[in-house]
Parts: structure tokens; C-alpha cells; sequence
């Protein structure tokens, strides 16, 4: 949960490539490389992170944009009603 902890305080993530990516429970599941966090691999994390920090509204982008998604679908009342529906329950 840290990364959803970073984002509901309005900080960006930066996020190693993986080869894990897409699959279920991987932060791409839900948010998007380079709108919603910064995905890096070793060859340009250092650009990657000078680019976030030479342009503020593309940081502030990143980071609302997360946020919204973290909001609107990762709530606890989301992943609660999401259970109850793999469950094969109804909730009110």
C-alpha cells in the first residue's frame, strides 16, 4: 500500500520496469506509465527523474491524474464491494 499512500499525498511515483508488468496485482493493472507514475529501467531513471523535475505541470499532471484514479476506484468501499462481488453477494 505504500505506493497508494504516495499518491493520496500528492506524491509522483517512480516505478521500475518489471517483467512482471500487467499482471494482476502490478501497478500497471490500474494506473498508466507516464500519466498516472514514472516507469524507469536502469538506462534512464536519471533522465526520467531530471524531466519530472524540470516541468512542474507535467509533475502535477502525474500526480492529479493518479490520485483521481486512487479515488475513484481504489477506495476501501471499492475493493469491500469488489469482494462481495467475487463472493457473489450484493451490498447496498
Amino acid at each position: 500500500h505504500r505506493i497508494i499512500d504516495a499518491i493520496m499525498n500528492d506524491c509522483i511515483v517512480f516505478n521500475h520496469t518489471t517483467p512482471h508488468a500487467g499482471r494482476l496485482g502490478t501497478l500497471e493493472n490500474s494506473l498508466i506509465p507516464e500519466q498516472d507514475f514514472v516507469q524507469y529501467d536502469e538506462s534512464n531513471l536519471q533522465d526520467k527523474i531530471q524531466g519530472v523535475l524540470e516541468d512542474d505541470p507535467k509533475m502535477q499532471s502525474i500526480t492529479q491524474s493518479a490520485k483521481s484514479k486512487i479515488l475513484n476506484c481504489h477506495t476501501t468501499v471499492h475493493r469491500a464491494k469488489q469482494i462481495l462481488k467475487d463472493l457473489n453477494l450484493s451490498c447496498n
